[in-house]
This record gives structure tokens, C-alpha cells and sequence, in this order.
């Protein structure tokens, strides 16, 4: 390859290729063809062939080794020009000509070759000795003492020169901020000017300006940059959970503006957001999310939401254009890795296939070079984050193996529930308290669930398919269990009989992809969740279960409004807001919201509170009082009916998330 570069630019006088920029100079590389024009016209066909299979992309077809190219010139030149493939032509004179002129050719490209392999050999000691390829490390990034690093592949992100690494860190209040790892040191700092990243249920996701001196992320529902250093954050424009930015040498910022719905760009100094992607109804798709710019700085990828059979589309389009490109179907995002593959979850593992960038396509096989993060189907997040020059970090996906164990409402231990230790991700007791069901996470991918008898801990399997469910709820009567599936990439409710006697069956399935399921009513008259408006943010809707069975929406405000639980005698609607600023909770009149009452103080998302409440025709709420500290070990709980205990998965030693860096990743494809 480098002989074929040194010698184009002896016969055309100009490199084969360039940019202003390393990044441009790579985009030009893998995007482009040599100008085989500017070959002096002269050129013996059969140089111009071994400058074509030194200058191949693929490795594969290109010649592997120096020698070969030396030995096809020595038998060019032995050969004579005629050998060489040059035009027939006719005359003595213009015969000699074409003799000389092909000559001379060959003599440059042998004085090319020549001077090539001395300017090595001057310059570089050692370097035409072959010498190992630097290997692939892995390491890991610990969380701050006390603290907890997002489990967000998008809440981390590695700079693009690859020597620094910000990601948001939560602290034992819940409170987030940014942190920033430079790989040179042991230590990580906080920025100033970040603090609450996260604040009122908006993710951090922080992205990187090309030269690595700002980063990007959204707090406040605002998108926000600010200096490395830290400092005062800019606001550019306003957002609404939003999910994903990134940021071109032009100084344009693309970014998800709302949960749902196209991609926008913004200058980076600010102004009114435009829109630059079209939601495709006719694929059935309600979101763009996670763009990234390619090293070109014009075309960008990004994920369509919903999936589809457990895979997402990664698409790729270009500034200016409405045109765009279906590049991959994969278990997450497909993320572009300079220089030229993509990195994606199949099959529970993170994997890297090559990608060619001119053509938009994915090319070969893919090679495994990791374990997948957790959960990256609904929500179309990156599976890592790469630089420019080999490196890849995403957070690491380690079992937290806990043991089930009863609390009181003091909080003090009081004794030990008779299962194995194990992942335990859900607990919820029967309404009579004799049974609990469990959801048990056996992999990243995978989970299932297990019924347990509370006197004897006797544990029967209830599902065994490894499909991720969530916030199991018991019907009334105890006989079945109501859960959220994701099934062909997006949530929804499905309900099966506990004795297991039954398939299940769908209770509420829709074409909107990230509802939140949150309170099956005693009595079975209603189902909650919440889901994304068009215009607002979480909004509450209730599901009749009787009648007709459709939905309506019974708080919708520019808020977001989740966790909504009737009272038992199904007038009151408890649910939590953020309008305050920070997540609240809320009661209102049920099935017309009024009557509007805040029952509580936002202290702390460790602390359990408990509130005394009187409900009939009116509702009055007392003071809230501190029920119990969160343990640090807590990784879930369920409650007795009575709530007077608490049986809780207490993990077994300290729990703190971590990241994964891996450097030279490419070296693992060619083993």
C-alpha cells in the first residue's frame, strides 16, 4: 500500500490522497478511488495493474508483501516493453517512442521502490524486520468510592483522540454529574457545571466536539455544551427527553430532540433546532435516535425505532440530502468504528464487522470481541463508544449475585429467605403474602421467572424461554401475574396463570414501543402505564379491562407523569411528577384528575418514606416521615401486603458498576 501511494505520486506529481485533517484524510481513503486519470498517458498497462492491486482496500486482494511487487517489475523489465502490455502502435518512430516512454516509466517505478525501501531503512531501524502488532487490553473503570457510573452504554463517551473518557456518575443522594477519566491517570475528576446531569428523568448522554476541547450533553431539557475544564455549560436550544447528539468539525450538531419522532441539527453556538430526518410511517417508525457523525463530517448513522423480530435498523444519511440507507439489523445500534467497521450486539456478544463507507455496506464476518451490554434493544442505544484510533468503551456486564433476605421496617436485617443466591432484578409478594414471584436474570439477554413458596422457599420455574420481562403485578385474586415482554422491539402487557396451566396471552399490545407498565388494579378494572406524548413528555393512561378496552389518557402535561397507582377503592390516582424539578409524588381524583395534592418532599432517592393518608370523598395526606434508609447492598424489594416487612436482594460485597476499555481492538479480528 505504501509503495503504491510513493509511487502514484512519482508518475502524477500529487498525492494519491489527502485532507486537512487526519479524519478527513482516512474519510477520503476509504471513500474514494485514485484518480487512475492523472496517470502520465503513457503508463504501461501492466504498472498501472500493480499500482491498482497495491492500492486495494480489501487486504485480501491486495499484494500481501514488497517482494512481489520488486519481482513483477524485474519481469516487466526482462520482459521488454511489448511484455509490458504497451498499445500497439504504428510506425518505427512512434514505436521507439512508446519504447522509451514505457521505459521510462518502469525505470521510475523501480527508482521509486528503491527509494522507498532505503528512505525506510534510513528513517525507521528496524521497521522492515517484522515486528508483533500491538495487542488488545482490556481494562476496567471503576466507579468513585460511594458512588455508581451509569449502566448506559450512551452515558459514556470516549474522546475522539481517544486519551480521555467522560461518563455520568450518580452519587449515594442520586444526584448525577459528569466525570472525566483522562487514560493517562488513576484518578477521575467531576466537571464543575454539571452537576444533576440528570435531573427530572433527563439522560446526561454526553458526546464529544471534534477537537476534544467541549463536550455536549442534555440537562434541564436543555442540549448544553461545556469546556473539558468545566465551567458555565451554554445552553443551545431546548429539548425533551432526548436521546443522543454528536458534533462535526462545521461546528453542526445533530441530536434526538424529543423521545419521539426525527433528528435535528443546531449551530453550535445556538439558534432554533432543524429538522433533518423524516419519520417513515409507511416502516411503521416513531423515532430517530443516537446519531453519529462518520469521519466526512456530511454523513451521519442513526437507529429507527420500533424494532423488528429483536433487531434494530442503523441507518445512514447525509447533511442535505433526504436520502438515506439501511447499513444494518442488528441486536442494538450498529456503531461506526474508524476506520472501517461497525461494532453491534448479535447473539449476546459485541461484535465488529467490516464496513465499507463508499459503498454503504457491510462486507466479510462478523468477529467477537466482547460481552454485550445489558438491554439495548427498546431503548436503540449504542452498544460502546469508539474513538478515532482503537479504542471502545462500554459499561461492563458483570452478574451482581445477591441473596434474598427479610427487612424490617426499621430497616434491620431479620433473617434469611431459603432460596439460592442468585440475579435477582424483580421481587413482588401475592396479595395473600404465601407466594413471590422473581425475576431472575441468567444473562445479559436473558431472564426468567420463578415462582417461590414464602413458608418453605420452594421454587418452581415459571417461564423458560429467556424473554425479558418486567414489573410483574399479581391480579387479586393471586391466580395470575400481568408483566411487561418485549417482543420484536417494543414493550407490551401480557398476563399467564401462575400455576403455569396456560400460555400466555397479550392484555394491551399497541404500535408504541417504550410504554411503561405500572399498576394492575385489585379488582381487575384497570390496567396503568404511562407512555411518550407527540407534544408532552411521560403522560398516564388508563386501560378498561372490561367493555370496549381502549385507552384513554388521563394526565397528559409538558411533565413527565409516571408510576401511576390507584388507590383500593380505585378514586385516588398516586403517580410522580417532576414539575417541581424533581421527581414528587402526586395525588389525584380518579377517573377525572382533580383535587391535586403533593404528598411528598424530595429528600432522597435512598430514603423510604412513609406517608398516612385518609381516602373516601376526599383525601387527606399527613406528614412524610423517614421509614428506612436504603441499605447500599439493595439491589430490589418487594413488600408484604401490610408493608410491615420487606423481603430484599442484598447483593453479596459492594456493588459498583464499571466500565469496560478496550484498546487496539482491531488486532482480535485476525485471530
Amino acid at each position: 500500500w505504501s509503495f503504491g501511494c510513493v509511487l502514484f505520486e512519482c508518475l502524477t506529481g500529487r498525492p494519491v490522497f489527502s485532507g486537512e485533517t487526519v479524519s478527513d484524510l482516512v474519510a477520503h481513503i476509504l471513500q474514494t478511488e485514485p484518480d487512475w486519470k492523472a496517470l502520465p498517458a503513457i503508463t504501461p498497462p501492466a504498472v498501472r495493474r500493480l499500482l491498482e492491486r497495491c492500492l486495494r482496500k480489501d487486504a485480501r486482494e491486495r499484494l500481501r508483501d514488497i517482494g512481489d511487487a520488486r519481482i513483477e517489475m524485474d519481469e516487466m523489465l526482462s520482459a521488454g516493453v511489448s511484455a509490458a502490455g504497451v498499445p500497439p502502435t504504428t510506425g518505427a518512430a512512434q514505436a521507439a517512442d512508446g519504447h522509451r516512454g514505457s521505459s521510462t516509466v518502469i525505470a521510475w517505478a523501480v527508482a521509486a521502490l528503491t527509494l522507498a525501501l532505503a528512505a525506510v531503512t534510513l528513517l525507521v531501524p528496524g521497521l522492515l524486520r517484522r515486528s508483533p502488532a500491538p495487542l488488545a487490553a482490556r481494562a476496567m473503570i471503576a466507579s468513585p468510592a460511594g458512588m455508581q457510573i451509569s449502566t448506559n452504554p450512551s452515558d459514556a463517551a470516549v474522546s475522539p483522540d481517544g486519551r480521555s473518557i467522560v461518563f455520568v456518575v450518580s452519587d449515594t443522594t442520586g444526584a448525577s454529574r459528569l466525570w472525566l477519566r483522562p487514560l493517562e491517570s488513576l484518578d477521575a475528576r467531576p466537571i464543575e457545571g454539571t452537576e444533576y446531569a440528570d435531573a427530572g428523568n433527563s439522560p446526561a448522554l454526553p458526546f464529544w466536539s471534534p477537537d476534544g476541547k467541549s463536550i455536549g450533553f442534555f440537562a434541564d431539557n436543555k442540549l448544553k455544551t461545556i469546556p473539558v475544564t468545566g465551567g458555565t455549560a451554554q445552553a443551545l436550544c431546548s429539548v425533551s427527553n432526548a436521546r443522543g447528539g454528536t458534533w462535526n468539525r462545521q461546528g453542526v450538531i445533530l441530536f434526538s430532540r424529543f423521545s419521539q419522532g426525527p433528528l435535528f441539527r443546531v449551530s453550535q453556538s445556538g439558534g432554533d433546532p432543524e429538522q433533518i430526518t423524516v419519520v417513515d410511517s409507511t416502516l411503521h417508525e416513531t423515532a430517530h435516535r443516537f446519531p453519529r457523525f462518520l469521519p466526512d463530517g456530511r454523513h451521519y448513522e442513526f437507529v429507527s425505532l420500533p424494532g423488528h423480530d429483536g433487531k434494530l435498523d442503523t441507518w445512514i444519511g447525509e447533511l442535505g440530502s433526504s436520502k438515506r440507507t439501511l447499513v444494518a439489523s442488528a441486536g442494538s445500534g450498529a456503531l461506526f468504528a474508524p476506520p472501517g467497521h461497525m461494532v453491534f450486539v448479535r447473539d449476546q456478544s459485541l461484535v465488529a464487522q467490516p464496513f465499507d463507507p463508499g459503498r454503504m455496506r457491510l462486507k466479510g464476518e462478523p468477529t467477537v470481541i466482547g460481552d454485550a451490554p445489558e438491554n439495548l434493544n427498546i431503548l436503540g442505544t449504542m452498544p460502546a463508544s469508539a474513538s478515532d484510533h482503537g479504542v471502545l468503551v462500554y459499561p461492563a456486564s458483570a452478574a451482581t449475585v445477591s441473596h434474598l433476605m427479610w427487612i424490617g421496617r426499621d430497616g434491620t436485617v431479620r433473617g434469611a429467605f431459603p432460596v439460592p443466591a442468585g440475579d435477582y432484578r424483580e421481587i413482588v409478594l401475592s396479595p395473600d403474602d404465601r407466594q413471590v414471584v422473581l425475576l431472575r436474570q441468567d444473562s445479559p439477554t436473558s431472564a426468567d421467572l420463578w415462582i417461590a413458596d414464602v413458608s418453605s422457599g420452594a421454587l418452581r420455574r415459571l417461564t423458560t424461554d429467556g424473554i425479558q420481562r418486567h414489573t410483574l403485578l399479581w391480579s387479586g385474586d393471586g391466580k395470575r401475574l400481568a408483566y411487561a415482554v418485549s417482543r420484536g422491539g417494543q414493550y407490551d402487557f401480557w398476563e399467564r396463570e401462575v400455576s403455569g396451566s396456560e400460555e400466555e396471552r397479550p392484555l394491551f399490545v399497541s404500535s408504541s414501543p417504550l410504554k411503561n407498565l405500572s399498576d394492575l388494579t385489585h379488582d381487575g378494572s384497570y390496567l396503568i402505564y404511562d407512555d411518550i406524548g407527540k407534544t408532552t413528555q411521560r403522560d398516564i393512561w388508563a386501560l378498561p379491562l372490561t367493555g370496549d378496552r381502549k385507552p384513554f389518557l388521563y394526565l397528559g402535561t409538558p411533565f413527565n407523569e409516571t408510576s401511576g397507582i390507584l388507590s383500593p377503592d380505585g378514586h385516588w390516582m398516586l403517580y410522580q411528577s417532576d414539575e417541581s424539578g424533581r421527581p414528587e409524588m402526586y395525588v389525584q381524583s380518579f377517573p377525572k384528575p382533580g383535587n391535586k395534592v403533593r404528598i411528598s418532599l424530595y429528600a432522597s432517592q435512598q430514603a423510604a418514606m412513609s406517608v398516612p393518608v385518609t381516602i373516601g370523598p376526599t383525601f387527606t395526606a399527613g406528614q412524610p416521615k423517614l421509614l428506612l434508609v436504603r441499605p447500599k447492598e439493595l439491589v430490589t424489594v418487594g413488600a408484604t401486603s401490610d408493608f410491615q416487612r420487606f423481603l430484599a436482594a442484598l447483593a453479596s460485597g459492594e456493588r459498583r458498576s464499571s466500565l469496560t476499555l478496550l484498546t487496539n481492538w482491531e488486532s482480535l479480528l485476525g485471530r
